[in-house]
């Protein structure tokens, strides 16, 4: 938790096999000493090819290009005004889009919300820093999700 310290974790890579079913590897997975973490994998039933996902370094430790600037508040052309919703509301799928915003060629993936949560958290802390800040972490992003809704 100190910067400049050196990374708190080791990586490998998974291969994930079975007979009848495309091969699955994921390479860069982030393992802590003393943490249990479990990785769900779901294979295709071909028997062809194999998927290749890699997790990149974390951001604290790679550097990224900046992020695109852009307005903090965006016009709704929905509504006049803003739109204040009288309670939180939490979808069951997120569409994520797998590229910069004005890519209309890029893939939309519909995610579960739960697991896009999970996934975005731990990418963006680590399980050795205290529970306080992971539970803070994803208040701030269930937060930042629901005023986008």
């Amino acid at each position: 938790m100190e910067p400049n310290a050196p990374k708190p974790y080791s990586t490998c890579d998974i291969i994930v096999k079975k007979e009848s079913y495309e091969n699955l590897s994921i390479n860069g997975v982030q393992i802590f000493a003393d943490s249990l973490s479990i990785q769900n994998v779901y294979l295709n039933s071909q028997n062809s090819s194999s998927e290749v996902f890699a997790i990149p370094a974390h951001s604290l430790y790679e550097n990224f290009p900046p992020k695109i600037k852009e307005d903090s508040i965006k016009p709704n052309p929905n509504a006049s005004g803003f739109v204040v919703l009288s309670r939180p509301v939490i979808p069951e799928y997120i569409i994520v889009h797998d590229g910069i915003p004005s890519d209309s060629s890029a893939p939309n993936y519909w995610i579960p919300y739960k697991d896009y949560i999970k996934n975005v958290c731990s990418s963006e802390i680590y399980p050795t820093w205290p529970y306080e800040c992971m539970v803070a972490n994803i208040l701030v992003i269930t937060s930042l999700l629901s005023c986008f809704q």
